[in-house]
């Protein structure tokens, strides 16, 4: 398979993914969506908003797995995980499909030259979607307290085409991955949030830029950067950085903890293009921005 960064984003949008009948009350679990992507030569990034995300049973009944006021945004350049989503209260049963509606397609292309050109659905040339409502085949069983998690690969290769007047042409082929809440694909690394509020070496993080809650625990293992330096230091409204492993409950248990840039006034993450030194010895670089 071949895949790329890529940007998500997920709205709540009323009406773009209807349930068919309310879940009923009773006992549940946990679904968490995750991105997972790989350089791609020639194309620095994708971006597509997901306006609706749920999930399907065998009698066609839907639950959606994102919130009204959920806009989680995630570029990233490693081989890890990233949280699209995580949807507590589940309802248990077998789900069969994902139903996702894209929307807002971006991509960010670099030439030989290193030179990076961001497009989008007005400019010249275009990026327009060929198809904006996805249902994927799963195989998923939720259980009392269990935690399933997705990991949605887009196929580069088999979705980005270009037509007779030169636009770029996205028709998504995304493959779904359901793994278990004890394996590592699990587990998110330079993840960044603020810290909303402490208990006993635990915490409630909002992931940025809105992607939820999660709560993360710590312990005698966790390292802190040397600006933290333990437990005691979090304050609520700090942001942070964390590598953390996902738990069977659902929470996740900090490895690592530092402070985030992503509060700072002006901050960049993206792909380096090109490094050039002048007749002095000075260097510099040029970055596609992805965040």
């Amino acid at each position: 398979m071949s895949c790329l960064p890529i940007a998500w984003a997920v709205i709540g949008c009323a009406g773009a993914v209807q349930q068919k009948t309310p879940p009923p009350p009773g006992p549940t679990g946990t679904v968490a969506a995750f991105v997972t992507d790989s350089p791609v030569s020639g194309v620095v990034s994708i971006s597509l908003l997901v306006s609706g995300a749920s999930l399907a049973d065998s009698a066609g009944a839907n639950t959606s797995i994102v919130s009204s006021t959920a806009q989680p945004e995630f570029r990233h350049l490693e081989l890890a995980p990233t949280v699209m989503v995580q949807a507590p209260n589940i309802p248990t049963g077998s789900y069969s499909s994902l139903a996702l509606t894209l929307a807002n397609p971006q991509i960010s292309i670099s030439d030989s030259t290193g030179k990076v050109t961001q497009l989008s659905g007005s400019t010249i040339p275009s990026v327009k979607l060929a198809n904006s409502g996805l249902n994927l085949p799963v195989s998923l069983s939720v259980t009392v307290n269990s935690l399933i998690g997705m990991q949605l690969d887009l196929d580069v290769a088999k979705s980005l085409s270009v037509d007779a007047s030169g636009n770029f042409v996205i028709n998504p082929v995304i493959n779904v991955n359901v793994v278990s809440g004890t394996q590592s694909e699990l587990d998110v690394i330079d993840t960044a949030g603020t810290v909303s509020a402490l208990s006993t070496n635990s915490f409630t993080v909002q992931l940025l830029p809105n992607a939820g809650t999660a709560t993360v625990n710590t312990d005698s293992s966790t390292l802190w950067s040397s600006d933290i330096g333990q437990f005691a230091n979090l304050q609520a409204g700090q942001t942070i950085e964390m590598n953390a492993e996902m738990q069977s409950s659902g929470s996740y248990l900090a490895k690592f903890i530092g402070s985030s840039t992503a509060n700072l006034p002006t901050t960049y993450e993206g792909l380096l293009t090109e490094v050039s030194q002048d007749s002095s010895g000075n260097f510099s670089f040029n970055v596609a921005v992805q965040r």
